[in-house]
């Protein structure tokens, strides 16, 4: 199991934040390999809540499904990704 670390300065309020990084839809603005992400669960954001990504990694862009294991807003944030076999290009 891989453990990400970081810390970066934004001068928002702390919730503002951890709202925008929990929306994984938010993610291809800032992180240059995630080619698109799309909310797969209905409801708010929280635990059990997936993810359908697309990541650029290499020659050709894999699939992923990400979903958040823990959600203590604005504390605590954590997910599981797992690789999705695609049979057609990503939308």
């Amino acid at each position: 199991m891989s453990h990400i670390r970081g810390e970066v300065l934004i001068r928002r309020p702390v919730e503002e934040v951890f709202d925008f990084v929990a929306d994984e839809r938010n993610e291809p603005t800032y992180n240059p390999n995630m080619v698109s992400a799309a909310m797969i669960t209905d409801g708010p954001i929280g635990v059990g809540t997936r993810f359908s990504a697309t990541v650029r990694t290499g020659r050709r862009p894999l699939g992923m499904e990400i979903e958040y294991t823990a959600f203590d807003r604005p504390h605590r944030l954590a997910s599981t990704s797992a690789w999705q076999r695609r049979t057609s290009p990503a939308p």
